[in-house]
């Protein structure tokens, strides 16, 4: 269990979204922090990807190729 203090203006707004929506404030709280988490998650991959690349000085696909492969141009 966590307690968290927000600032006034971010605790009205949550209230007022679960008051009109009839969910937790609880529920709004685990979606934002599981949405964060999941970009976080998604930013370190590709951060570290990048770093690979340019260690293995790999310029990767051009733009243009991959357009064409998936055919993205239609």
């Amino acid at each position: 269990m966590l307690t968290i203090n927000l600032p006034k203006k971010l605790e009205s707004l949550l209230s007022e979204l679960a008051l009109k929506t009839h969910k937790s404030e609880s529920y709004y709280i685990r979606l934002a922090i599981e949405s964060f988490l999941e970009d976080q998650k998604d930013y370190l991959v590709a951060s570290q990807r990048l770093e690979e690349m340019e260690a293995e000085e790999d310029d990767g696909i051009p733009f243009e190729e991959v357009v064409r492969k998936y055919k993205l141009d239609d």
